[in-house]
């Protein structure tokens, strides 16, 4: 399911997948911003697509190098730049110029005309990584498993929580045993 992908990104990696999901989108750019050194990751046709760079130093290298340098076709990139979703804590209206500014900085102005963020549909985005990684194993489908609903099935069901939400949605767990 994951093509090549640099090292950090692999915390990030099914949030990316799951982020690009709930705004209905199988081709976008999911940006990290819990990291301390932001950064997108390009989804493109449900896959993660690869990064030539190891730790970005800023958004804007990151920007520059998946975006502008990266192997995608004009057409491809065009798709990219025009869905970039932007998780709950960068919808504040101040931290959307800054990241707007940030990402076109070096762009052409063609080129940052054609930049859109995109909201997930879904109202928690919070994804936990654990059910992130398992669904994305025990599936080639990308469905979303939310923070909150592990969280209220943790409350009702104890450690059954996992189990129950994959059935929910539709997975087969295998046993590693």
């Amino acid at each position: 399911m994951f093509e090549i992908f640099h090292i950090p990104a692999l915390e990030f990696v099914p949030d990316a997948l799951l982020l690009a999901q709930a705004a209905n989108r199988t081709t976008a750019v999911a940006v990290n911003f819990e990291t301390s050194s932001p950064y997108p990751v390009a989804v493109v046709d449900g896959v993660v697509a690869g990064s030539s760079t190891s730790v970005p130093s800023s958004l804007t290298r990151a920007t520059h190098d998946v975006l502008v340098n990266g192997a995608f076709d004009p057409g491809v990139k065009q798709v990219l730049l025009g869905n970039i979703v932007v998780p709950e804590n960068m919808r504040h209206p101040e931290e959307s110029v800054g990241l707007r500014q940030h990402m076109t900085a070096g762009m052409s102005r063609d080129v940052a005309e054609g930049v859109r963020f995109v909201e997930p549909e879904t109202g928690e985005i919070s994804v936990w990584r654990g059910a992130g990684l398992m669904a994305a194993i025990c599936s080639g489908e990308n469905r979303c498993v939310v923070k909150a609903d592990f969280q209220d099935k943790l409350r009702t069901h104890d450690t059954e929580v996992v189990s129950q939400i994959f059935s929910e949605k539709g997975y087969t767990l295998y046993s590693a045993r």
